[in-house]
C-alpha cells in the first residue's frame, strides 16, 4: 500500500490518521507541492486532478481524502476496536452530513485561512476567518455533552474534522474560547495509535 503525501496537508493527514488508527503498514511517498511535482506527468498519471493524498492499494487508486477514509474503513476495519463507519443507517447519514460540512464550512473557513497564512494562497482571508469562527461556534455547541461528534465513540467524521481544527492557529484562528472543542481535541489525541501531523 502506498500513500502519496504532503506533510503539511490537512487532507493527507486525514489519510495518515486513518492508516495509523487501523495499524496498517504503508509506503509514504512525499510529493513536493512547492516545486510543482503534482503537475508532472508521472503524478498526473496517478491522479489527473494533481492533488494529494492518493492511496494506492494493489489495483485500487483512491484520489480523495474522504474517499480514502471510507475505503480504508470498509476494507480494513474488521477487528478494529472502533466502528469508524457505523452500520446504523441514521448514524451513517449523520457521518455523511458531518463530512459534507467539512467539505464546505471547513474547506472554505479553517482550511482557506490556513492556506492564506501558511502558503500565501491569494484568497479572501477575512471572509475565510469569519467562516472559520462561525464553524467553530457551531462545533462548540454541537459538542456540548458529547465525547465525539456523534456521541460517545469516534467515527470517520471525527477524523475528517480534526486536522483543520487542530491546525487552526496556522490560519490565525484562536481556539482558546472553545472549551468543548479543545476537550474533543484532547480525547481524539488520546485514542490508541493516534499520530500527530509530524508523524
Amino acid at each position: 500500500m502506498k500513500l502519496y503525501n504532503f506533510g503539511l496537508s490537512g487532507n493527507a493527514y486525514k489519510a495518515r490518521l486513518m492508516l495509523g488508527f487501523l495499524g496498517l503498514d504503508y509506503e509514504r511517498i512525499n510529493v513536493d507541492l512547492a516545486s510543482g511535482e503534482q503537475t508532472q506527468d508521472d503524478f498526473l498519471a496517478i491522479n489527473p486532478a494533481g492533488q494529494v493524498p492518493v492511496l494506492v492499494d494493489q489495483d485500487n487508486v483512491i484520489t480523495d481524502s474522504h474517499g480514502i477514509l471510507f475505503y480504508l474503513a470498509k476494507a480494513y476495519s474488521n477487528g478494529s476496536d472502533v466502528e469508524w463507519l457505523p452500520e446504523s443507517p441514521v448514524d451513517l447519514a449523520r457521518v455523511a452530513v458531518l463530512i459534507s460540512q467539512v467539505s464546505d464550512d471547513v474547506n472554505n473557513g479553517l482550511s482557506a485561512a490556513r492556506l492564506v497564512k501558511l502558503f500565501g494562497v491569494p484568497l479572501d482571508y477575512e471572509q475565510a476567518k469569519d467562516r472559520a469562527l462561525k464553524h467553530l461556534t457551531k462545533l462548540e455547541q454541537s459538542l456540548s455533552g458529547k465525547e465525539f461528534l456523534l456521541g460517545d465513540k469516534p467515527t470517520l467524521a471525527d477524523i475528517a474534522m480534526y486536522p483543520y481544527v487542530k491546525t487552526a492557529a496556522d490560519g490565525g484562528v484562536d481556539l482558546a474560547p472553545y472549551s468543548n472543542v479543545n476537550e474533543w481535541l484532547k480525547r481524539f489525541e488520546a485514542l490508541p495509535r493516534y499520530v500527530d501531523i509530524n508523524g
